[in-house]
């Protein structure tokens, strides 16, 4: 894909939207930087600074961001609606009031109970429902898949359900399992069907169809018995890849439900990942909460030694807000190159501080939290770079997503890989972020022709917005830091009203 420029020069962008096929009211400015501004420090975890953060790009990137994207061009927003742009204004607005994050679930059941069902079925779309979700339809993902499109941007509609530590002591509910397992495959067919320019690309939360309490006894089993994911007991990554193919043996230290509910997990992610195989598309495995995520980096790992033969089918996620992050990322890649596999990665910087900090306090641990914002940073993009050196001397073995809403975190990975001659298209590397924020940094990635993927959380209303308050609670900093983005949404108003 061509690169563009948003010049001042009105011509130019025109010839430009002409050859993309676009209408001369669409996207005119959307650009490549060509001159410098100061970078937001946009906070994707951690506490969120007292006032937003501003400040300049450090001096060794300095000169070649001035040479790349620029998001602060308000025409990245002329392909929306007046009626999205204030409806945006608003929802952001209301997001960066922590009182009213903190309080979202609250206001949401006394809205319901207000309203009635419907008339709140109404608001939620006229409001949060409608800028933060994908629908709940074929016609409204496809609507916004070929909107994307368009834009150069690809579309993962992810499925919302989820469950957490204690939500379901002593049940096993293996319907309610099967069914979010096969949401998820139905929702991947739906991607393949609506995607024309962009390979499919799914979210696999495992605590949808797996008991988390059962994720956090295998990860317990894991920590006291001090065990690597690859040994020779049955609590290992070649066990569960055999119960892929329904041959895991019993794992010592979980009873008999809890095996029998591993069994059936594993055949649930096996039938996904044959699903991601017929497709042609990619799982990106979500990461949780420090007391079940080992047991989830255990299936991770399992889908990978079976599904990765050749190229990335299965990636894990890792949060760079954890202090050994760097440390996790090394060795699993180490050990996909000793079973001679492939290898994928989403890196983020994480959402769960809090509860990490919580639950450490509560039983005595060690906090596992790096203690500022700047550490997480500085990991996150250590992280970042030695994967795309690692991919520059491996070329067709790994996969990174580089998941972030940060400005300097992005343009140090584009930096990075124009000095390392990665290919933008060649999906070793491609860009992740959330559907209703950053749309800035999308629009301008994906007409500069980097693979850019917007995450969008996909199904009916009173399924999704519990499932987006938790995400607004984990993401406080985020919705904290959206002044840039309302800045130029404003901007684009007053331009196409003519507004002085």
């Amino acid at each position: 894909m061509p690169r563009t420029y948003c010049s001042r020069r009105k011509v130019t962008l025109d010839s430009f939207l002409q050859v993309k096929g676009f209408a001369n009211s669409e996207l005119r400015g959307v650009r490549v930087r060509s001159s410098s501004s100061t970078v937001s420090r946009t906070n994707d975890a951690g506490k969120a600074p007292a006032r937003p953060l501003d400040h300049a790009l450090p001096a060794d990137i300095e000169a070649g961001a001035r040479a790349k994207l620029d998001f602060s061009c308000p025409s990245t927003f002329r392909y929306k609606t007046a009626w999205e742009l204030l409806r945006g204004l608003l929802v952001l607005k209301l997001s960066s009031y922590q009182k009213f994050v903190d309080n979202s679930l609250k206001i949401m059941g006394v809205s319901q109970r207000i309203l009635g069902q419907r008339l709140f079925g109404v608001a939620a779309r006229c409001t949060f429902y409608g800028h933060f979700i994908a629908g709940e339809g074929e016609a409204e993902a496809r609507r916004l898949v070929e909107r994307h499109e368009k834009l150069g941007v690809a579309t993962i509609l992810s499925v919302t359900a989820e469950e957490d530590v204690g939500e379901t002591v002593g049940s096993y509910d293996e319907p309610r399992y099967d069914h979010n397992a096969n949401g998820y495959m139905q929702c991947m067919d739906l991607s393949l069907a609506l995607s024309r320019r962009f390979r499919p690309v799914s979210q696999l939360k495992v605590t949808s169809f797996a008991k988390a309490d059962v994720l956090a006894r295998v990860t317990e089993l894991l920590q006291e018995n001090s065990l690597p994911y690859d040994n020779n007991s049955p609590l290992s990554v070649g066990n569960l890849a055999k119960g892929l193919d329904g041959q895991m043996l019993s794992i010592p230290g979980l009873n008999e439900a809890e095996n029998k509910h591993l069994r059936l997990v594993l055949k649930r992610l096996n039938e996904i990942g044959q699903r991601a195989i017929k497709n042609n598309a990619q799982l990106l495995v979500d990461a949780e909460k420090t007391n079940i995520n080992p047991g989830i980096t255990l299936l991770c790992l399992a889908l990978m030694l079976k599904f990765n033969k050749e190229f990335p089918v299965i990636w894990n996620t890792y949060q760079c807000y954890l202090k050994q992050t760097m440390n996790e990322v090394r060795n699993d890649l180490q050990w996909s190159e000793q079973q001679g596999i492939c290898f994928g990665v989403k890196i983020v910087r994480g959402a769960y501080m809090d509860a990490e900090r919580a639950y450490a306090a509560e039983h005595g641990l060690e906090d596992p939290v790096h203690p500022s914002f700047e550490a997480t940073s500085d990991m996150y993009n250590a992280v970042i770079a030695f994967m795309l050196n690692h991919i520059h001397r491996n070329p067709g073995r790994c996969g990174l997503i580089v998941a972030t809403h940060n400005e300097e975190s992005v343009l140090r990975a584009v930096i990075r890989m124009e000095e390392l001659e990665l290919s933008p298209t060649s999906g070793e590397v491609i860009f992740g972020q959330i559907l209703g924020l950053s749309d800035r940094i999308t629009v301008a990635l994906g007409q500069a022709g980097y693979l850019i993927y917007k995450s969008s959380p996909y199904g009916p209303v009173d399924d999704v917005l519990p499932y987006l308050a938790r995400r607004a609670l984990e993401n406080r900093a985020i919705l904290q830091n959206t002044h840039r983005e309302r800045s130029l949404m404003v901007q684009e108003i007053k331009t196409r009203f003519s507004l002085r």
